[in-house]
C-alpha cells in the first residue's frame, strides 16, 4: 500500500467514526446508518445504561440498520446531544490478505458525550467520557464502515436517568 493510500484510508476511517457521532448529534440517521457495516458487534457494557435498560448489559451482534434505528429511537427524545471526538489512533491491518478479502482497521477515539433532556426527575444533563475502540472494514465501494462498536466509559456525571426517559419517549 502506498503512503498516499494509507493517508487516504486513515482519514476515511476517522470520517466513518466521526459520521457515527455527527449522525447522532445532527439527527442525521442516514449518516449514522451509513457509518455501520451490515452486521455490527456492539459492546457498551462498561457503561451499563440505566436501571431498566437491558440494551447495554452484554455485547451483541446486530444489523447495522437495527442498531441505527435503536439509536434513533432513544436519542431523538433528547433536546440535544454533543459527542466530541478526538485523539484518534488508527491501525490499518496491512497483513497478508486472502484474494478479495476486505481491508480491515481499528480506530481508537476518545469521546466526551453530553446529553440534555429537560425533565422533572432530576438534573437535565448527563455527560460521559471515555473512548471508542472500533473495528472497521472497507466495503467493495472503498468506504470504511464500523463492524465493532465498543464504548469504554472512564467517567460520568449528571443524571443517568435521562437515558431511560429518552428511551421511553422514543418507544
Amino acid at each position: 500500500m502506498s503512503d498516499v493510500q494509507a493517508l487516504v484510508d486513515h482519514q476515511r476511517i476517522i470520517d466513518a467514526v466521526t459520521d457515527y457521532a455527527i449522525g447522532i448529534d445532527l439527527r442525521d440517521w442516514d449518516l449514522l446508518a451509513g457509518s455501520l457495516a451490515d452486521e455490527v458487534e456492539v459492546d457498551f457494557t462498561s457503561w451499563g445504561g440505566g436501571r431498566n435498560l437491558s440494551l447495554f448489559t452484554a455485547p451483541k451482534i446486530v444489523s447495522g440498520r437495527a442498531w441505527a434505528d435503536g439509536v434513533r429511537r432513544s436519542m431523538s427524545a433528547f433536546r440535544s446531544t454533543h459527542h466530541l471526538l478526538g485523539t484518534f489512533r488508527v491501525h490499518l491491518d496491512e497483513g497478508v490478505r486472502d484474494e478479495g478479502a476486505p481491508a480491515r482497521a481499528r480506530c481508537h477515539a476518545h469521546v466526551q458525550a453530553n446529553h440534555y433532556m429537560p425533565n422533572d426527575r432530576g438534573d437535565n444533563d448527563f455527560t460521559l467520557g471515555g473512548y471508542y475502540d472500533n473495528e472497521l472494514v472497507q466495503d467493495a465501494s472503498g468506504r470504511w464502515r464500523i463492524t465493532r462498536l465498543k464504548l469504554v466509559v472512564l467517567w460520568s456525571r449528571g443524571n443517568r436517568f435521562v437515558f431511560e426517559l429518552a428511551y421511553e419517549a422514543g418507544s
